[in-house]
């Protein structure tokens, strides 16, 4: 692992396919004033419903692309919501041993089939050649770019910068109340056939079939992801916090979140807001629907898809507020969703 990321402030030089320049690391994965990652080259997240697109899903050895390899890039192309070409890399970790019994398992990717693998480099130069311009759409879509992008910056290429559509976003907008939004999960509930899911190209097809249901349900025409957008949001009962109560009556004071209030901004990739809350207050918090100088922790999730967000940097009014008591010495914590999980397992 370390030797994957050895070069990562470097300088180094890139020639792209249309003209020389000299780039940075840092032009590619830089880091806020708070030390999360952005991604300055990366598409813009849509809310659309195109008949022309490519469908991506990547198999990989982990989670965190500063630390994780791709394993499999697959992808197909849909013209006129009908698939007519498909994509599928093999890519070789740099560290076999990282591709441990769980992903082998989980995927039926074994060491034997990646002995003759792409390296990554030609693996992700393959696929953007296959994409070219087109808008990318994927399950989760994030995660499969973010890896792209982040390995693209470690082999001293071009990061990926096609527009992105998140299908795991329509489908939480389009069902409610699922135990979960797995891409699974959502299928079986549309009665979509989910056999071969956690290979690539059967997670593609899956992804597809999933957005072509919901696009045919509710409709073509050109103002219909607008409209599904606003009776989602008119069709959600306001979440009250005084509603999320808890059966427990003996509490463990030690845990981090005993005696704490948090306020959540944004969308939670993993559960829905109400499930994170039911958790605070099983742990013995409170939580807060705005951020004040009695909040504690401010939960991150994700705020692509909120058109009220106005700051250039993406961030919340509530985040916004938050840094400012930070600043003034207030004991306030903005932490990201990931850390939040973390804290349930103190």
């Amino acid at each position: 692992m370390a030797s994957k990321w050895r070069g990562v402030m470097s300088l180094f030089n890139f020639k792209s396919d249309t003209k020389s320049m000299e780039l940075r690391k840092e032009d590619f994965f830089i880091l806020d004033e708070n030390g999360y990652r952005v991604r300055p080259m990366k598409g813009n997240s849509l809310f659309m419903f195109p008949d022309d697109y490519i469908v991506l899903d990547l198999e990989t050895t982990g989670l965190d692309p500063l630390v994780d390899d791709i394993l499999e890039i697959g992808a197909i192309k849909v013209v006129d919501n009908v698939i007519v070409e498909e994509f599928q890399r093999f890519c070789r970790p740099d560290d076999i041993s990282m591709l441990s019994d769980f992903i082998q398992k989980l995927t039926g990717i074994t060491p034997e089939m990646l002995d003759n693998a792409e390296n990554p480099i030609n693996g992700i130069k393959d696929f953007m050649q296959f994409a070219g311009d087109s808008i990318i759409l994927g399950y989760n879509v994030h995660f499969d770019i973010n890896f792209l992008y982040d390995e693209a910056l470690t082999r001293n290429i071009s990061p990926i910068k096609n527009d992105l559509i998140d299908v795991m976003r329509f489908s939480k907008r389009f069902l409610s109340d699922l135990p979960d939004y797995k891409l699974k999960t959502v299928a079986q509930e549309l009665n979509i056939d989910s056999a071969g899911s956690h290979r690539a190209i059967a997670d593609c097809k899956i992804t597809h079939n999933v957005y072509q249901h919901i696009k045919n349900v509710i409709g073509n025409d050109g103002n219909a992801a607008d409209e599904f957008y606003k009776r989602a949001i008119n069709k959600r009962k306001p979440l009250d916090c005084k509603d999320i109560t808890t059966d427990k009556t003996e509490f463990d004071i030690t845990h981090p979140l005993y005696g704490q209030v948090c306020v959540f901004t944004g969308t939670l990739e993993k559960m829905n807001r109400k499930q994170a809350m039911q958790l605070v207050v099983d742990f013995g918090g409170e939580n807060g629907k705005s951020v004040t100088k009695k909040t504690n922790f401010l939960i991150l999730g994700n705020n692509d898809y909120c058109p009220l967000i106005k700051d250039p940097d993406g961030k919340s009014t509530k985040q916004l507020k938050a840094e400012k008591l930070k600043e003034s010495g207030q004991n306030i914590e903005i932490i990201s969703e990931n850390v939040f999980y973390d804290m349930l397992e103190m």
